[in-house]
């Protein structure tokens, strides 16, 4: 996905981006730290974000994980996303009571490609509600294109988004497929 489809996915208006200053002496890639400068997060003034999550950011704030001083916050709300520096500036979910700490993506980049990637095609899966074949067929395609952008975000079970796509597949399911769960 081009930094110019994420631009004009969700408006410039409605994308956070950080002043070069603020990212300088991050130990992130330089695309990573271009990505966040230029074309930045999506922000809590886009609808489309609260819609299905409350996932947003803190305009302007990255902000140093206390116990882990590699990891920057770069989005608070129900989760929290972190850009972990010590491995090559990967995005995951901190470990809170009850879960695990949970990979999302490899690169900030490759997090804002998903992030706009499944809110464009979340629509048309839930205009496709009673439709399975239609649904399954777009929840493929979804599948796949997440696939082609970060490949390591969906091999492991529990990563973010490998759990995100299990959830969306539920509803896709016959009684029968729901049955042998069980």
């Amino acid at each position: 996905m081009q930094d110019q489809e994420i631009i004009e996915f969700w408006g410039r208006e409605n994308l956070v981006r950080f002043s070069p200053a603020e990212v300088a002496d991050l130990a992130l890639s330089p695309r990573s730290k271009s990505f966040l400068c230029e074309v930045g997060l999506p922000s809590p003034k886009d609808d489309r974000m609260w819609k299905y999550t409350n996932y947003y950011f803190e305009p302007g704030k990255l902000q140093r994980v206390t116990d882990r001083k590699s990891c920057l916050r770069i989005g608070v709300g129900l989760l929290t996303f972190c850009i972990d520096e010590q491995r090559g500036g990967c995005v995951f979910l901190p470990f809170t009571e009850g879960d695990m700490e949970r990979f999302v993506n490899s690169t900030v980049e490759q997090f804002g490609a998903f992030l706009t990637i499944c809110w464009g095609r979340q629509e048309a899966l839930f205009q496709a509600d009673g439709n399975i074949p239609l649904g399954r067929s777009l929840f493929a395609e979804l599948k796949q294109k997440l696939y082609e952008v970060d490949p390591a975000a969906l091999l492991d079970e529990n990563a973010f988004w490998a759990v995100f796509l299990e959830d969306m597949w539920y509803p896709l399911m016959t009684d029968e497929e729901l049955e042998n769960l069980k």
